[in-house]
């Protein structure tokens, strides 16, 4: 059992949690949070198909779920407990900033994999190379027997497995630079 990942979906119980941004890792985050039965506001600057596209009809008419739209829509993100950011939302935007000043928490899909993952974790940055040497590294490590878990800007989110990954394996993230 994972009590670090135990703890965290306790804590969650009754928060508000905010998701700013539709990306890929945002997908995994409101995919799981709905599976443990949590409301979720979604921001999204811009209301297009694009948006509405990467939520599935599941998503869309889900009770659960609350999306904001235009051009004020971080104005009551400061009620927030907890914000996950998708990786392109800047962190120093004046309503994100308020917010943590308020007491949010601010994180992302990633840092959270970081912080409940069970296992060990390799982590590999730099300017170039990044996504050949996080698919090396794993190959290597899938021929000697380990069950290895790949995921970060290689485009694989990992939050919505949390449930699934063990102390005995092993995940290599792909990091940006940034």
């Amino acid at each position: 059992m994972n009590e670090k990942l135990e703890n965290f979906k306790k804590e969650l119980v009754g928060k508000r949690i905010d998701v700013i941004g539709l990306g890929i890792s945002n997908i995994s985050v409101i995919s799981y949070l709905l599976s443990l039965n949590i409301d979720i506001n979604i921001y999204v600057r811009d209301e297009n198909e694009n948006s509405k596209e990467k939520l599935s009809e599941e998503f869309l008419n889900n009770k659960k779920l609350h999306l904001n739209f235009g051009s004020t829509y971080l104005d009551d993100l400061d009620k927030a407990d907890y914000i996950f950011r998708s990786p392109g939302i800047k962190p120093f935007l004046p309503q994100i900033e308020n917010a943590v000043r308020n007491g949010s928490i601010l994180t992302s899909e990633i840092e959270q994999v970081v912080n409940l993952a069970p296992c060990k974790i390799i982590g590999i940055t730099g300017s170039a190379g990044k996504t050949t040497t996080t698919t090396l590294v794993s190959e290597f490590l899938k021929k000697y027997k380990h069950n290895v878990y790949v995921g970060g800007n290689i485009g694989t989110p990992l939050f919505d497995k949390l449930d699934k990954i063990t102390k005995d394996d092993l995940i290599v993230l792909e990091l940006s630079s940034f």
